[in-house]
């Protein structure tokens, strides 16, 4: 049935306008989150790329600094060269060659080959790519976070610390507490210079 007044054309006219807004404004939405996440997710592989360089500070039992270089190059769609260069004086200069390996089936998870058989897994939050593993003894975290013009980079560690079973604080009578012992930190802003 046809409207016969001009006033039932418009109000016709306006809902229908209403629901093409609407229609586009959700499609608009999604199309804004899908991209964004894709964006996000791929940060790691486009934006991060180039070389950095900046002081490097050590924290252990004195603290010291040397000069970084930090270089990301894309060896293809899943893999990136990692070059972290350290230049201090009288030293000899120590080079670390690693390659990180995006996981095709989970796009924020990676591996940091150091070589060796040496296979750190990784996990991208936000802009920063985190790990967490144990040598021997020696419990290790590291952080890279990468900003518009700067990397921040995290080595933290130290022993592990077993506590005396009788001796450890109980939650609930069913959780334990131990600690682990900050015994090193290596802290430093690298600055993009390509």
């Amino acid at each position: 049935m046809q409207p016969k007044t001009s006033e039932g054309k418009i109000q016709i006219l306006n809902n229908f306008i209403f629901k093409i807004n609407k229609i586009t404004y959700v499609c608009c939405l999604f199309l804004l989150f899908t991209i964004s996440n894709y964006i996000c997710a791929q940060n790691f592989e486009t934006s991060w790329l180039g070389n950095y360089t900046g002081i490097l500070k050590l924290y252990n039992a004195k603290i010291d600094s040397v000069n970084v270089r930090l270089t990301l190059s894309r060896i293809d769609d899943l893999r990136t060269r990692y070059i972290m260069t350290y230049d201090a004086p009288n030293r000899p200069e120590i080079v670390k060659d690693y390659t990180i390996h995006a996981d095709p089936k989970h796009k924020y998870n990676f591996i940091i080959d150091e070589g060796a058989g040496i296979k750190i897994k990784m996990k991208q939050y936000d802009n920063c790519l985190l790990d967490f593993y144990t040598v021997g003894s020696q419990w290790m975290s590291a952080s890279l976070c990468i900003f518009k013009n700067r990397a921040e980079f995290e080595l933290r560690g130290g022993p592990l610390l077993e506590m005396d079973i009788d001796k450890a604080p109980n939650i609930n009578n069913d959780l334990s507490v131990n600690s682990m012992y900050l015994g090193f930190l290596q802290k430093g802003v690298f600055y993009k210079i390509q």
